[in-house]
């Protein structure tokens, strides 16, 4: 289902046009489609060394099931990244992560296959170190989905809670097939799978397709694609039970109402006070409306303030259809669209509250669905899957310079 969506989306968006540079752009990888993967959906991470790890849909010998890999940075600076296959995953463990990994402090890789496995409805697993440098990494899977009552097809990874538990969601399956939130509980040689809460599809949203965010007390927070109140999706939050066993809460923070904000694909960053951010795809389709960046700041009671900070109506000259945000320093965001001449950009927060948010074009990049992370050295870095049609269709990882 969302490759077919992807193909449709990069087959109707017009290739941005070519301008030069407002942050310098640096290709640190470029894939092949062939052994070392290609395509490319989940973003990046670093690991304390440096290293880069991260996923890709396709490629891969000799299923072409896409893979695991890592970069190891240069020895010299200017030089190249040496790409590692640390995975070529198989039907029956799961195939095509559209996912971006999480690591835990003893250097385990955690992350999502969107189908194969069980019936084709996708799997969690972890990859574990070598014991030596240069040895092999040895997966697990922890779960393979079921689809109904169970969830299906993750198309985002996972994140770590406290005692080693894992919360993630699935785009459909749960009780309705409108997706679900689950937990594993890992311990010794015995995974655990709760299903948290599954969506109806109605006002409580449904089809969740970003990743969830663990804020104070345990409460996740995450957007769901379709549902809510207007059915252009919504942002809920799911609080813990008082005692062991109990049921989780759902809570709609907010139903978005398709003018301008519809359709949230990415999740929602945790800021200071308690303050959540997100973005949504938009319809241009319906109103030329191609999204916007928002926030929701908690208010006493069950009403939380949403405010608009950036809506994008022109992909001619700006960023359109955000997927996703990341938080920076002083409160900036960094974003990242699907299309627009400028799908890198950056918000810069009001000096006196409730006066606008300053946007930055940063860099023209192709094609992501993946948020930037900000790495060690201060520079983003992020993936790209290629504009179809282009001559290697493969995709990338990229650096951009804030200096």
């Amino acid at each position: 289902m969302l490759r077919r969506m992807l193909i449709a989306f990069g087959a109707a968006c017009a290739a941005a046009s070519a301008q030069s540079f407002m942050r310098e752009v640096t290709t640190i990888y470029a894939f092949t489609s062939s052994t070392d993967g290609a395509n490319p959906y989940g973003g990046v991470i670093f690991a304390p060394d440096g290293t880069i790890y991260g996923t890709t849909d396709a490629g891969g010998s000799p299923q072409n099931n896409g893979v695991i890999y890592s970069l190891t940075p240069p020895t010299t600076p200017g030089g190249a990244w040496t790409e590692t296959i640390l995975w070529d995953p198989a039907y029956p463990a799961g195939t095509n992560s559209y996912a971006t990994l999480a690591l835990d402090a003893n250097g385990v890789l955690y992350g999502t296959l969107f189908g194969g496995a069980n019936s084709g409805n996708g799997s969690v697993f972890s990859l574990h170190p070598p014991a030596s440098p240069g040895g092999a990494w040895t997966p697990q899977v922890l779960h393979r989905f079921a689809g109904s009552p169970d969830g299906a097809s993750p198309t985002s990874g996972v994140i770590l809670g406290p005692g080693g538990i894992l919360y993630g969601t699935t785009s459909e399956g749960g009780q309705a097939n409108a997706g679900a939130v689950y937990s594993l509980q890992v311990s010794g040689g015995t995974v655990t799978e709760t299903v948290l809460y599954s969506f109806t599809g109605d006002a409580d949203g449904g089809n969740p397709f970003g990743p969830l965010t663990l804020g104070p007390g345990g409460v996740l927070y995450g957007a769901a694609r379709f549902g809510g109140a207007a059915d252009y999706g919504c942002v809920f939050q799911l609080t813990p039970p008082a005692s062991p066993g109990g049921a989780w809460t759902e809570q709609v923070l907010y139903s978005f109402s398709g003018s301008p904000d519809g359709y949230p694909i990415g999740g929602v960053a945790l800021g200071a006070n308690g303050v959540l951010y997100g973005a949504t795809f938009g319809i241009p389709a319906s109103n030329n409306s191609y999204g916007n960046v928002y926030q929701l700041a908690p208010a006493p009671g069950e009403t939380w303030t949403y405010t608009n900070i950036r809506s994008f109506t022109d992909k001619v000259n700006d960023a359109a259809d955000p997927v996703g945000l990341t938080l920076g320093a002083n409160g900036v965001l960094y974003g990242v669209a699907f299309t627009g001449k400028t799908p890198l950009f950056m918000l810069t927060p009001p000096a006196v509250a409730g006066q606008p948010w300053t946007e930055t074009p940063l860099a023209q990049t192709k094609k992501s669905f993946a948020p930037v992370v900000v790495g060690p050295d201060g520079a983003l870095y992020g993936v790209s899957f290629g504009e179809f049609g282009s001559p290697s269709n493969a995709g990338s990882v990229v650096r951009v310079s804030l200096q």
